[in-house]
């Protein structure tokens, strides 16, 4: 090789060695400054988490148990009904135990709690609930955003709290949004822009749903396209009760409406305890997507940072 072949070969390589380095420091800084900003960040989230799964649940069970108090008067009619004659000749008629059942979730239904006084009152919990929660999450991440400033005020562009705060929201409502659509789990009725208030209150609306289908009388039979919808939650709290009830319209004995009475007082409790199970579940996936947010704006910030 010539010798100005030589210089010129050496001198390529060596330029690229060298860019190569520039360029794995700047990726080394910018991940160390990344994992700076996320190791912040945990303190923060764990005492929020910590407070959000200790007082929220017992605070939804009280709520929950309050509301169902304001429908025991409607309780005496849906037993009157149940309990009379004919209403348990027209059970008997039905071909399968599915179907006497799914007769007396619609009658519940029809005179102790309709499927649009539920959905009202899961919008109202939703609100008192979701608006702690987004109280929380605001102040959480001002906490964080300060942390942060001391990290990134050295560094152009400038940081601000405020845009930091934007920032975040709008990068957990994204990851909020994509997860819905990917679970593809039937939900209440929603819109996007009943979605797009405070990420508390949004996690909170999108709740898992059951179809109970409504006998038509002209078809003399179930049909899955009449139906009444109403979160899985609650169905599943009045599941327990009414298999317990349909067995008891076996045995006209006379204390049968005291004690289906006394069994349907209980169905307030059963439903604030599937709603805590599902309060719990619905803050550790809220949890997720706010550290997911502020992970992702982490490496944002640093990659701005470090150029």
């Amino acid at each position: 090789m010539k010798r100005r072949d030589f210089i010129r070969f050496v001198g390529g390589a060596g330029a690229t060695a060298l860019f190569s380095g520039y360029f794995a420091r700047g990726l080394g800084a910018e991940d160390r400054l990344a994992r700076k900003l996320i190791t912040e960040v945990r303190p923060y989230l764990a005492a929020k988490a910590r407070r959000e799964f200790l007082v929220l649940p017992p605070q939804a069970t009280r709520n929950i148990r309050m509301w169902f108090s304001t429908k025991t008067f409607r309780v005496k009619t849906f037993v009157d009904e149940i309990c009379s004659v004919s209403y348990r000749e027209r059970l008997r008629a039905f071909r399968t135990r599915e179907d006497r059942e799914n007769a007396l979730i619609v009658s519940f239904l029809s005179t102790v709690m309709t499927p649009e006084e539920i959905r009202s009152y899961v919008y109202s919990l939703a609100d008192d609930l979701g608006h702690e929660l987004d109280l929380a999450w605001e102040e959480c991440c001002k906490s964080i955003g300060k942390a942060w400033d001391v990290h990134l005020r050295e560094y152009p562009p400038s940081f601000t709290v405020d845009e930091f705060v934007e920032r975040v929201e709008r990068l957990v409502h994204k990851i909020f949004l994509d997860a819905v659509r990917d679970a593809g789990v039937a939900t209440l009725i929603w819109t996007p822009s009943q979605l797009a208030g405070g990420i508390g209150r949004s996690a909170l609306l999108v709740l898992p749903e059951s179809s109970i289908r409504v006998w038509e009388a002209p078809f003399g039979r179930f049909r899955s396209s009449n139906s009444l919808a109403i979160p899985t939650f609650i169905f599943l709290a009045l599941e327990h009760v009414i298999q317990y009830i349909a067995g008891l319209l076996y045995d006209p004995r006379p204390s049968l409406q005291r004690v289906i009475s006394s069994r349907v007082s209980t169905i307030g409790n059963k439903i604030a305890s599937e709603f805590q199970s599902l309060l719990r579940q619905q803050l550790r996936g809220l949890h997720d997507w706010q550290e997911r947010a502020l992970d992702k704006a982490a490496r944002e910030y640093a990659g701005l940072a470090v150029k």
